[in-house]
């Protein structure tokens, strides 16, 4: 089963591997060390490791993912423009993230472990960065009747525009693993990559 992060809204945790059939034929090798990879609105490198490739790529989104060591383990790169609602300070817009991803998790799909959200000052003064797990049987898991489940780390950076406050940058960093399988050191990999966000112009957004 394919890990998806689909980003309608700021956040929702899903897992739908049909949404994979969605996605461009052809995939691209990342090379390594890897170069930034400029987008509408921003720019950013990923990590330097072998394996990515980038699976899906237009002018307002982009997606990465790399196996993991262990069976259906799997890492995933998500950054996207979006649309913000108005909002009038950083307090609010705060508030709206918060709001926006804990209403989009899906609980009838999904057991909520954990979440965490504060302002992220290193990067802009309207950004957010949370924290969220989540744990899900797997497919054959459910076949089975045997309570097989993996969980699902996402590290997520919400950035209101500096040149544009109704100009919104995501950039997700998730992990898929087993129980007891976690990469230790996914949380200084998730920091590395939104630290590497810098702003670019938003002519034509």
């Amino acid at each position: 089963m394919k890990l998806t992060l689909p980003f309608a809204s700021l956040l929702l945790l899903t897992f739908i591997s049909s949404a994979y059939a969605q996605m461009e034929p052809e995939s691209q090798d990342v090379q390594v060390p890897p170069g930034r990879l400029f987008q509408k609105g921003f720019s950013l490198t990923p990590l330097n490791e072998k394996g990515w490739k980038i699976t899906q790529r237009n002018p307002y989104q982009l997606m990465l993912d790399k196996p993991g060591k262990n069976s259906d383990e799997e890492f995933v790169i998500q950054a996207l423009v979006m649309k913000l609602p108005p909002f009038k300070s950083s307090e609010d817009f705060v508030q709206q993230v918060k709001e926006f991803q804990v209403n989009g998790i899906n609980l009838t799909r999904v057991a909520l472990l954990g979440y965490g959200l504060n302002r992220y000052v290193k990067t802009g003064k309207n950004c957010v960065r949370s924290h969220i797990s989540a744990e899900q049987p797997t497919a054959s898991g459910r076949l089975s009747g045997k309570s097989e489940k993996m969980i699902t780390e996402a590290i997520s950076l919400t950035c209101a525009h500096p040149k544009n406050k109704q100009v919104g940058i995501n950039v997700t960093y998730a992990y898929r693993y087993y129980p007891g399988k976690k990469d230790p050191v996914f949380l200084d990999k998730a920091e590395k990559l939104i630290a590497s966000l810098k702003f670019t112009g938003v002519s034509g957004i």
